[in-house]
């Protein structure tokens, strides 16, 4: 279950958590929270076992140069994470003409934990890397709208819930709840 961009231009990871955490909060209809990127963060068999750090002042996502490039290290595998309420989602950058998968382009594929905060922070930071990044949205697997929706502030606009002073997770919920065919998605508990 991934949400994705195509990207056409570099932009820094600041940029996306910064544009990310704006689109949860208006999303949601909240304020914004503070989105982190993560990098180095390693995983055995589903199990952190190294936390990784926030990524460097600078560090970039560089389309269509995945390695290392002048002062910046492109990054390729992060997370993105909420402190508050604690969620995150794994994100991949996928340059398809340099690693030979057919087709032109970047992209960025953003895997939600399965939660209402985790599949808002995904769909937001998909939205931010399409509008930081100059391309579109694309939402093959969840399906939010139909038909499908590329261009970002449509998608927002045409989703966003009203202002609200419910917590985020609260708002998270109602958010994803608002979308039918997920046959309301989560059960209540």
């Amino acid at each position: 279950m991934d949400l994705s961009a195509t990207i056409s231009t570099d932009f820094t990871l600041s940029a996306l958590t910064l544009a990310a955490g704006e689109l949860v909060g208006e999303l949601a209809g909240t304020d914004a929270p503070e989105v982190l990127a993560v990098v180095g963060r390693r995983y055995h068999r589903g199990v952190e076992i190294d936390p990784g750090a926030a990524a460097p002042p600078g560090a970039c996502i560089r389309v269509g140069d995945l390695g290392p490039s002048g002062a910046h290290r492109s990054v390729d595998r992060f997370d993105l994470e909420l402190r508050s309420p604690p969620d995150r989602a794994r994100v991949r950058v996928v340059d398809h003409g340099r690693r030979g998968r057919g087709g032109d382009g970047t992209t960025m594929a953003i895997s939600p934990q399965r939660t209402p905060v985790g599949v808002l922070l995904a769909t937001a930071a998909a939205l931010a890397a399409a509008t930081v990044g100059e391309g579109e949205f694309v939402d093959l697997d969840l399906r939010l709208v139909d038909p499908p929706i590329t261009d970002p502030q449509a998608f927002v606009d045409r989703t966003r819930l009203q202002p609200t002073d419910l917590p985020l997770a609260a708002a998270a919920l109602a958010w994803v709840r608002r979308f039918e065919h997920l046959g309301a998605w989560p059960p209540a508990p």
